[in-house]
């Protein structure tokens, strides 16, 4: 059994906590936190940080929203329907 510190892995965590995990999930957690950091430097050294406008279609599919004619029609009967009903309001 070995002792690792919850603050390590769990970044919620604001004072440290030892608590006894078996082997095996002491060495998954290492491996974890090695293959992360080995990640980020890979990231970083790479420059590979990507955007919304990384491929050409990605941002045109998130802003453009192709509505077929039957939620065309919805659309418009619950907009009439909210107007109508705002319209039946008192002033007050």
């Amino acid at each position: 059994m070995k002792e690792i510190n919850l603050r390590d892995y769990y970044p919620f965590y604001t004072q440290d906590i030892i608590v006894e995990v078996p082997d095996e999930v002491a060495n998954l957690l290492r491996e974890y936190k090695l293959a992360e950091a080995a990640y980020i430097l890979r990231t970083y050294r790479h420059k590979a940080y990507f955007s919304l406008d990384y491929d050409a279609s990605v941002e045109r599919d998130a802003l453009v929203i192709v509505l077929t004619p039957v939620e065309i029609l919805e659309q418009k009967e619950e907009n009439a329907r909210l107007y109508q009903a705002l319209a039946s309001l008192p002033e007050k």
